[in-house]
């Protein structure tokens, strides 16, 4: 396989990045029925998705909020970033971010996974909230609970 294949093929493998909520719910006890679909998305694409640190950071913080001990959240943190693959946010991502919460008037939070998504080529955010059905520079919204 040439070095564009592999290129193309890890790309398609990891194309959908997935909002902080779908991660909140598969531990969320609270809601069943979002709980399951979030964990049957995760397992139904987990050859596709992509998570970021900022992810993974704004889980942990809710986590916390729920009297959930750190050590457990260090070990769903842990496993998490065992199964997919974690991008990295960039000081570049932060300015990038910033843009966006002013040019499509974006939470902050949700401005930055959208600008790792774009820097890192991914085409799809599975998220609950944001601008679903639109997309933008590139990088589309849908909601897979829908």
């Amino acid at each position: 396989m040439d070095n564009d294949s592999a290129e193309r093929n890890r790309d398609e493998m990891n194309s959908i990045l997935l909002d902080t909520n779908l991660l909140i719910y598969a531990w969320d006890t609270s809601n069943r029925a979002k709980q399951q679909q979030s964990i049957q998305i995760f397992e139904k694409y987990r050859n596709t998705i992509s998570l970021t640190t900022q992810n993974l950071s704004e889980l942990a913080a809710v986590l916390l909020r729920k009297n959930i001990h750190p050590k457990e959240i260090s070990e769903i943190v842990s496993t998490y970033a065992l199964l997919v693959p974690v991008l990295t946010m960039e000081p570049a991502d932060v300015q990038e971010a910033l843009r966006a919460v002013s040019q499509y008037r974006m939470s902050f939070w949700d401005a930055q996974i959208w600008s790792i998504a774009k820097r890192s080529g991914l085409k799809l955010i599975f998220s609950e909230d944001g601008p679903i059905g639109q997309t933008i520079e590139g990088v589309r919204y849908e909601n897979p609970l829908a």
